[in-house]
């Protein structure tokens, strides 16, 4: 399900707030699940993932979280302010729905991130998630 996945919510988040729905910025959300990023592709690395999941993986997470970063830094007026107040309690209040939903769909999050990073390093087809097999389906389309 696209839902298990949190970076997706954010990405979500990004988009509400650019086009002005959400006036709550998630860009500091999104740096930390970029830093969060930075340490899954130093695990995908030291477990030697193919160079094809790796630079897949790098690629999705530049499109969900580097590029919104950016959008915000170079949209937003020069003094960003990272703490506001506002934006960390709606940013609580989204992981809060997210475990709640997780639960109510009988979700383990942990168990969940630990396949999708495993479905990279593996390369288990069968695990991946929706825009990882999303990626596979262009890039062969591509390929053709």
């Amino acid at each position: 399900m696209i839902i298990t996945i949190f970076s997706y919510w954010l990405f979500v988040w990004f988009v509400l707030f650019y086009v002005g729905i959400i006036k709550e910025n998630p860009l500091l959300f999104l740096c930390i699940g970029y830093v969060i990023v930075i340490i899954e592709m130093i695990y995908l690395i030291s477990k030697k993932t193919s160079t094809y999941n790796i630079k897949k993986f790098f690629i999705i997470n530049i499109i969900i979280k580097l590029i919104p970063i950016i959008i915000i830094l170079l949209t937003s007026p020069i003094k960003i302010n990272l703490y506001k107040d506002k934006d960390i309690k709606f940013g609580l209040i989204v992981i809060f729905i997210y475990v709640m939903v997780m639960n109510i769909l009988g979700i383990d999050i942990r168990k969940e991130y630990l396949n999708m990073i495993d479905s990279y390093v593996k390369d288990e087809k069968d695990k991946r998630t929706y825009i990882s097999k999303l990626y596979d389906y262009l890039i062969q389309k591509n390929d053709k």
